[in-house]
């Protein structure tokens, strides 16, 4: 009945919706019956079968009637009742649908053999939790003859991605909502490579999501579950397994003991303490210190407005505890922590002159440049070419330009480690040696460790970094200027604005592209020379360079006066992100780029997104 009631609708965001068509109050109602009857948890249970039994039609509309959507980031949306939010019965059936997917995939013995591997956080909301989202999960793989890896206790996500590959998983679970506010849950997929999932393998999950909304059976009792023989607890394996691979990315241990600048870092309220404080132990980062009121996981993240090291304030207790306690750099993780935030103090400690935070795109030029560096060392007549490093369309262009300087790759790949990690996978198969991949959201991968973003391993490294700056007698902002000499200015002006309605997003776009004339991106005082529009495959240079992505809007823009402009949808949040870049001639100074690029962003997003008169609220 629901099957035949839902269709698919384009994706443009966060809270994304399977919107049914139209349904009369007796289909409403009939629905709601089924939500009854299927879902497990008294409480979501409780709240809609009150208002089934009040025959409350209108209320039950938008819990029964919309469908939260499976798109490549899988799910995410606030904990609470209903097929549009996060709960019991849409994870159980999201589950239901991955396994089915992967059984049609590999073959139901080969699938039950391989298996999944399932981790979670700390998320809470009543009833709701990412720990009882893993159960729902891991009951549903052994009822089903799978075998499921479980890590238990809440754990970073880059450990399930290196969890998928070195247990030989069909796929792997993350229930985490990274760095979204307290209320939201999600549901994370990679796939036996041990890459976030990407198109069209999504499509196909959520097809067979819509042939499995019935339960196979209910989640097994905790107790019965646990001694299930075909789940196994592997959270010591993996640890161990894990924390072993993260060392080996250490090249510097002594020196890194030697360094008497200490090291400040935030968990964010999240899960990464315990696992940096191993990291950085096995690195030889002896000097650590760790926020204390924010370093136990916290569902509420009491001490921050919102748990993402981007907002603003995020970092304010952080930076105040560096300063304290005498640390020069200042390290901080987002709540799932495959995110990495840097700060570094400014002089002496103790003379009050504050702390310089790094852009997402400095600390990707930062350690890219570095990671080619120390390949560079351990291979000294090695073609450079052999040698990769990876980035978003919408980071910075001073890697590439540091990379086309040196001889090594730069790869550029659309935005989410989604596609960085399919196309690591893609160069080391064809023989080239990946170093390093990043976007500008705070997502780096060093090394093999992982295909994903992993701030456990990043943060690691940059201390490394830093030890040596500081060694060699500068710090890691003269590291910057060092290389802004070598390499050019390129400054960034990256933000959003909030957009929750999908219809205010369309028609925003809409207006952008102006029948192909791209009219408002015009007559800002810079001719544009080039337009890409990814929604659409155009491009105005010729062959488009990057994959079509139609479900979500993606336009990027080339200014003759030096600067980069690109407008895409979030893929997890209600935002349209804006991403400016501006390259200064040799010998620019910094300062003088910065404000022509404040100039021109202010100019540009008033005339393309037209905030104020559609209501757009910035951060």
């Amino acid at each position: 009945r629901q099957t035949n009631a839902l269709r698919r609708t384009r994706r443009g965001g966060s809270g994304a919706l399977w919107l049914a068509m139209s349904m009369d109050d007796a289909q409403v109602l009939a629905a709601a019956a089924d939500y009854v009857n299927w879902d497990t948890c008294e409480e979501t249970r409780g709240f809609v079968k009150a208002l089934l039994d009040a025959g409350d039609a209108a209320s039950l509309r938008p819990l029964v009637c919309k469908r939260l959507a499976f798109g490549t980031a899988g799910l995410r949306a606030a904990m609470g009742p209903g097929l549009a939010a996060m709960n019991d019965l849409v994870v159980l059936q999201t589950c239901q649908g991955l396994l089915l997917h992967l059984e049609n995939t590999f073959g139901a013995d080969e699938a039950h053999r391989r298996g999944i591997v399932v981790g979670y956080d700390h998320r809470r909301a009543g009833a709701l939790s990412s720990e009882g989202f893993a159960h729902v999960t891991l009951s549903a793989a052994v009822s089903r003859g799978f075998t499921a890896y479980a890590l238990a206790g809440v754990v970073p996500t880059p450990m399930l991605a290196f969890a998928v590959t070195h247990l030989g998983a069909a796929a792997g679970i993350m229930v985490t909502a990274s760095h979204n506010p307290k209320e939201d849950n999600g549901y994370k997929v990679y796939s036996h490579t041990g890459a976030q999932i990407v198109s069209p393998e999504d499509a196909l999950i959520a097809a067979c999501i819509l042939e499995a909304l019935a339960p196979w059976a209910p989640p097994m009792a905790r107790q019965e579950l646990v001694h299930h023989p075909s789940l196994r607890d592997v959270t010591g394996d993996v640890v161990a397994a894990y924390g072993a691979a993260v060392g080996r990315l250490c090249l510097r241990r002594e020196a890194n003991e030697a360094c008497t600048e200490g090291v400040c870092y935030t968990a964010m309220h999240g899960v990464g303490a315990p696992y940096v404080r191993s990291a950085m132990a096995s690195f030889g980062h002896v000097r650590l210190v760790v926020v204390p009121e924010q370093e136990v996981p916290d569902p509420t993240f009491r001490t921050v407005r919102k748990p993402n090291p981007e907002e603003k304030g995020a970092m304010d207790l952080l930076l105040a505890t560096a300063e304290r306690s005498g640390c020069r750099l200042a390290l901080a993780n987002d709540p799932d922590a495959d995110r990495l935030a840097v700060a570094e103090r400014r002089g002496a400690a103790g003379e009050g002159a504050g702390f310089v935070t790094f852009t997402g795109d400095q600390v990707g030029v930062l350690l890219g440049t570095y990671m080619f560096e120390r390949w560079r060392r351990a291979n000294p007549d090695a073609d450079p070419s052999t040698a990769a490093v990876l980035c978003s369309v919408v980071s910075s262009g001073m890697l590439a330009a540091a990379a086309a300087a040196e001889g090594y790759r730069c790869v550029r790949t659309l935005t989410g480690f989604k596609h960085l990690g399919t196309a690591a996978l893609a160069l080391r198969a064809r023989g080239s040696e990946v170093l390093f991949s990043y976007e500008e959201a705070l997502g780096y991968c060093c090394g093999d460790v992982v295909v994903d973003k992993d701030g456990v391993s990043a943060a690691c490294v940059f201390a490394e970094m830093a030890a040596e700056s500081y060694a060699a007698g500068t710090s890691v902002a003269g590291r910057l200027a060092a290389l802004e000499e070598r390499y050019g200015v390129f400054v960034s002006n990256n933000s959003y604005v909030l957009s929750p309605d999908n219809a205010v997003t369309d028609a925003v776009f809409e207006r952008l592209r102006d029948g192909g004339a791209y009219g408002p991106a015009r007559g800002l005082g810079a001719g544009v020379v080039r337009v890409q529009d990814v929604t659409l495959g155009y491009d105005s240079a010729g062959e488009p360079e990057l994959p079509v992505t139609p479900e979500t809007h993606m336009i990027m823009f080339t200014f003759d006066n030096g600067c980069t402009a690109t407008l895409r949808t979030s893929g997890t949040e209600p935002k349209i992100k804006y991403y400016m870049e501006m390259r200064g001639e040799g010998g620019s100074r910094r300062e003088d780029v910065a404000a022509a690029l404040a100039t021109f962003t202010e100019a540009f997003v008033e005339a393309t997104l037209e905030p104020s008169s559609r209501g757009l609220e910035r951060p």
